[in-house]
């Protein structure tokens, strides 16, 4: 069976934010990054699919923080309670991506 294409974007909450491969350069040596204003998820094309699964699902969790919130308390709490539920509505609304990532995370 041939490996899941990478989906070209991504729903997170009332947004649809796209995801590219881009070059290490492009990326300033990190491995992807979230760009808010752009809406937009790069992922450094020459890592390999572990790797760049296991970054966009970093980068979606970036997209799922609300930015105006500040940490308050226990720290791990809040940040699980302020993803989980995003994060879960980012699997049930993207089975695309939910298969590619199951493919290169499996790999």
């Amino acid at each position: 069976m041939p490996a899941p294409k990478l989906p070209a974007s991504v729903k997170v909450g009332h947004r649809d934010i796209a995801i590219v491969l881009a070059s290490r350069a492009e990326l300033d040596g990190a491995y992807g990054d979230f760009l808010d204003d752009a809406q937009r998820i790069r992922i450094d094309k020459s890592r390999k699919p572990q790797s760049q699964a296991e970054t966009l699902i970093h980068e979606i969790l970036h997209a799922c923080w609300p930015s105006h919130w500040t940490l308050v308390g226990d720290v791990e709490e809040t940040f699980v309670s302020a993803l989980a539920p995003m994060l879960a509505a980012v699997w049930r609304d993207n089975p695309a991506l939910v298969a590619w990532l199951s493919h290169n995370l499996g790999a």
